[in-house]
């Protein structure tokens, strides 16, 4: 006999950035998909205050806005993907 099937496929999906997002995971029949839910949803919600470019008061804007030559601390996923775009830029002669 087959062995008993321990998860299952659950499907999740909701608004960020204006479009939508879709996960399908496997987890245990009888979880906690609210919680699965919430946390994908505080997710998107870092990456849109650190990394908005529509939202004035994000991590993003504050630093287009800052004088050159200023320091500034910024979030760790922030720094990141910053510091890819410099990787990419000095790849790419900046395009």
């Amino acid at each position: 006999s087959w062995p008993a099937r321990t998860n299952c496929v659950h499907h999740l999906s909701g608004n960020a950035m204006g479009t939508r997002w879709c996960i399908h995971y496997a987890g245990a029949p009888l979880h906690d998909s609210a919680l699965v839910y919430k946390k994908v949803e505080e997710v998107f919600d870092r990456i849109v205050q650190q990394m908005s470019h529509w939202d004035l008061h994000s991590d993003l804007s504050q630093f287009n806005r800052a004088s050159p030559g200023t320091r500034h601390v910024i979030p760790q996923d922030f720094f990141y993907v910053l510091e890819k775009a410099i990787h990419v830029s000095s790849l790419t002669d900046g395009a």
